[in-house]
């Protein structure tokens, strides 16, 4: 099975330089924005109508290590990358060092690119994280379980 990794960037965060988050799993979810119109005064299936989609949310689970901390996510860089008040982070997924992701080819606004920034990644802004200890785990006892989650952006 082949590594997973995502990098994080901010030209605001970390003199700009990409940090690497220690991934565990992630989660990619996709909702649709429709309009349901009742058909009055009958019991029966409501006609949809599509009208956009919201930007996807990507859930990341990772580990933050005090200990080991050389181009891989801190705490103190966790923070400036939530403060952040811009929407210029990045989130790029590597996979055998090849970006994967970006926007479907057709279905977007014209003024908005449907391309994947391959130097960069996705444009994204971490909606909150949580983190919870290891503490019960004698050789993860430095290490930080972190949940982020990130809305892409336009």
């Amino acid at each position: 099975m082949t590594s997973i990794t995502f990098q994080l960037k901010n030209i605001s965060v970390n003199s700009g330089v990409a940090v690497s988050l220690f991934t565990q799993k992630y989660i990619i979810a996709w909702k649709n924005l429709t309009d349901t119109k009742p058909i009055p005064s009958a019991f029966d299936i409501s006609e949809v109508d599509f009208v956009g989609y919201e930007g996807p949310i990507i859930t990341i689970k990772c580990i933050i290590d005090s200990v080991n901390l050389s181009n891989y996510l801190t705490y103190n860089q966790l923070i400036d990358f939530v403060t952040r008040r811009t929407n210029d982070t990045y989130l790029k997924l590597l996979n055998n060092g090849n970006g994967l992701g970006g926007r479907p080819t057709s279905g977007y606004s014209s003024t908005v690119s449907n391309t994947l920034d391959t130097t960069n990644g996705f444009k994204v802004q971490l909606k909150s994280f949580t983190i919870t200890s290891n503490k019960s785990e004698d050789d993860n006892e430095n290490k930080l379980n972190c949940d982020l989650v990130f809305t892409e952006t336009a």
